[in-house]
């Protein structure tokens, strides 16, 4: 999905996708809570901090500077 958001972002902008980008990011976070199993825990967690940071830029575009502040600071 990040890779496709990412596409999505770079050819019609990230506002019309923001919405779902961070449902997404916080269906991600939910699971992570819920527990990853051990052979995927990298993976997962990498891919939380690319939608994180995807959710910063799009939120960043849109003007919502407080949210994109947030969402950086996941992916760190």
């Amino acid at each position: 999905m990040t890779a496709f958001f990412t596409r999505a972002d770079a050819s019609q902008g990230g506002g019309l996708y923001r919405s779902a980008i961070v449902a997404q990011l916080g269906e991600v976070a939910r699971r992570i809570q819920d527990g990853v199993p051990p052979s995927l825990n990298v993976r997962v967690f990498v891919a939380t901090a690319d939608l994180a940071a995807l959710a910063g830029w799009v939120s960043h575009d849109c003007g919502r500077y407080p949210q994109a502040q947030r969402y950086w600071s996941y992916g760190t």
